[in-house]
């Protein structure tokens, strides 16, 4: 049977509440969140590994806090100075292995904005702030205060909810035995869940046929293969 070629259709991803998938890896950072704005601090930091999570929790708390998101990629001193008086968040301001540059002395004025103004804050990255490589040590005195949050590597439970939504929200119905068979064979994170249901899909409309167990057999080696 000859292979077609799969169409990069762009599905919308789901930020909101009722797509957010409540579990023991993720709970305490939610419960916490949902306490605004009777927070402990004006700014907390949410972290957790890639794929995790902290996207979904942020767009949730922006939009029940009315605050403004930025990516961390985008954030720079001009961009920092659009968020003072607001509610904010910058999502992944760290969110790789090396602790990436960005501007200090910015970030050190948001802060002190949002402690000044009684606005609040909510950063999210991969790694704790210690990590960060600051060189600023107002910032770094201000970042320790702040209190942090963590979402947690997913169980096999959770992982079987997440997999189910991601195959949902492509809207590809999946047996659940072919489900159970790739959560006890997957690396236990969600940026791995992610790429799987990606190659999954890609691959069932290469073929023109329903995803199977061969199938997601043969897109577990390809995965592990190309993270050698």
């Amino acid at each position: 049977m000859s292979k077609q070629l799969p169409l990069n259709l762009q599905l919308k991803t789901h930020y909101d509440r009722d797509h957010f998938i409540l579990a023991s890896a993720n709970v305490m950072a939610a419960e916490t969140l949902d306490t605004y704005p009777d927070w402990p601090a004006q700014v907390m930091v949410l972290v957790g590994p890639n794929g995790s999570g902290k996207t979904h929790l942020a767009h949730i708390w922006a939009a029940e806090a009315g605050a403004e998101l930025i990516s961390g990629s985008d954030y720079n001193e001009a961009s920092s100075a659009n968020l003072h008086g607001y509610n904010f968040v910058i999502d992944g301001l760290i969110d790789n292995e090396n602790s990436q540059t960005f501007d200090e002395v910015a970030l050190f004025h948001l802060l002190n904005s949002a402690r000044q103004n009684q606005t609040f804050g909510l950063i999210t990255s991969r790694n704790w702030p210690k990590a960060w490589n600051l060189q600023l040590p107002d910032l770094k005195s201000r970042l320790k205060a702040a209190p942090l949050l963590e979402i947690f590597e997913p169980d096999d439970a959770f992982l079987l909810q997440v997999m189910h939504k991601l195959f949902a929200d492509k809207q590809i119905t999946v047996d659940h035995g072919v489900i159970e068979y790739l959560v006890q064979r997957m690396e236990r994170s969600l940026s791995t869940a992610q790429s799987l249901v990606n190659h999954l899909d890609k691959e069932a409309l290469a073929q023109g046929r329903k995803i199977t167990k061969p199938m997601a057999s043969l897109c577990l080696e390809r995965i592990s293969q190309s993270a050698l």
